[in-house]
């Protein structure tokens, strides 16, 4: 199997990319099971949770 050679610029930008795509996909699921309301409420509170995980809890948000 070929490999491709990427820039930590270019894979920084595949990441992001690929993890908007799994959230969108994610939060139109929640959506279309539990409505908007339910699923807006869980998407701030994963976020939340993932804030803090990742250290952005120490920006106040």
């Amino acid at each position: 199997m070929p490999t491709i050679e990427l820039s930590q610029e270019d894979i920084i930008k595949w990441l992001r990319e690929a993890y908007f795509a799994v959230d969108g996909v994610w939060f139109l699921t929640l959506e279309k099971r539990l409505g908007l309301e339910r699923a807006v409420e869980i998407d701030v509170e994963v976020f939340s949770a993932v804030g803090k995980t990742v250290g952005l809890g120490c920006l106040g948000t």
